[in-house]
């Protein structure tokens, strides 16, 4: 489970979580990434970037789980954005029509502005 999400952290103005998603984004992924995510947040970290380049399947519980963090980090007042989308991914997320309440980004350095900013 832990060769599919790596985390680190972006020095930044602010410390930056970046999260790079490998794999396949089921249940039992979910679950741990679930973990790591709701530790990192009780550590006073509310800005997430997270890397799906390497994502090449994710569930209804992926879909849940991507909807919980970006709740999660508003009440915080914080961010999460998103980048390297697959075409896969991406078209389940037009689906469901979640894609409209995400932030993506072109770039890492674009997303990290935007993280950076108020």
């Amino acid at each position: 489970m832990s060769s599919h999400i790596k985390v680190s952290t972006i020095e930044a103005e602010e410390q930056i979580v970046l999260m790079t998603i490998r794999g396949s984004l089921d249940t039992v992924v979910v679950f741990h990434l679930q973990e790591q995510v709701e530790t990192l947040i009780n550590a006073g970290h509310y800005k997430f970037l997270i890397n799906l380049q390497e994502l090449e399947h994710i569930s209804s519980a992926g879909v849940g789980l991507f909807s919980a963090i970006i709740l999660d980090l508003e009440r915080h007042h914080g961010k999460v954005v998103f980048i390297n989308i697959p075409e896969q991914v991406y078209d389940i997320l037009k689906l469901t029509h979640l894609i409209e309440i995400f932030t993506i980004a072109q770039t890492q350095e674009e997303a990290i502005a935007l993280l950076e900013s108020p």
